[in-house]
């Protein structure tokens, strides 16, 4: 009977851990990971994005958070949005201890459709999003996930941000979105060519392959 209780407990979890993707189809995440990250989305939303697009970035964005633990404690997630300007749609320690309220706020994050100021919002992370005043903790890895589907409007500025960035120890990933990207561009931007997860259209942000890859790639900061 114990035995019986305790295999119906674990179904139970699974049952729970499992989520939709946007085509309807079950997903099941990997195992949750319990470590302490400082995790901050950078995601681009000038207007080559579109609005139906930025929705997919957001839910992938969503998807990678319920990998984690959240909490002070445990890891933490920000959520910056850029175009000509940026702007921090979430703070590290702003729902630190509510994963569902987490969720539901990056749902609603505003789609700017101007500029890809990138380089504007590199160096917002590293004064703003990474400060111990919007929640960063000592000692704890810091990882910034740059979405993008083009060029910026000054790569040598961005280079230069993301230089910045990453001697203010923040490992960056990128994940280029199609082919109007500029590869040397995103080279420079990335802490290494392993932190470069490209996809070639939007839709590949829906793949469970592709998130999985994600998620496997910040476990390993």
């Amino acid at each position: 009977m114990r035995n019986m209780t305790i295999l119906l407990a674990r179904l139970l979890i699974l049952l729970v851990a499992v989520t939709l993707t946007e085509g309807g189809s079950v997903e099941i995440p990997l195992q949750n990971f319990t470590g302490k990250r400082d995790v901050v989305f950078i995601l681009d939303s000038s207007a080559s994005v579109g609005t139906e697009n930025f929705q997919i970035m957001k839910n992938f964005a969503r998807f990678i958070t319920r990998l984690f633990t959240i909490g002070k404690t445990k890891t933490q997630f920000g959520l910056d949005v850029f175009s000509t300007t940026v702007t921090t749609e979430i703070k590290l320690n702003q729902y630190n201890n509510c994963e569902s309220c987490l969720i539901r706020r990056i749902t609603i994050a505003k789609y700017k459709g101007s500029l890809t100021n990138t380089y504007f919002a590199l160096d917002h992370a590293r004064l703003n999003s990474f400060s111990k005043s919007y929640g960063a903790r000592t000692g704890v890895p810091k990882i910034a996930i740059v979405m993008t589907d083009g060029k910026s409007q000054d790569k040598d500025k961005t280079c230069e941000s993301a230089k910045d960035l990453r001697d203010s120890e923040v490992t960056i990933m990128v994940i280029p979105i199609g082919s109007a990207v500029d590869e040397n561009e995103i080279d420079c931007i990335a802490s290494r060519p392993s932190f470069i997860l490209p996809v070639s259209n939007f839709d590949g942000l829906k793949k469970r392959e592709f998130r999985d890859r994600v998620g496997r790639q910040v476990f390993s900061v």
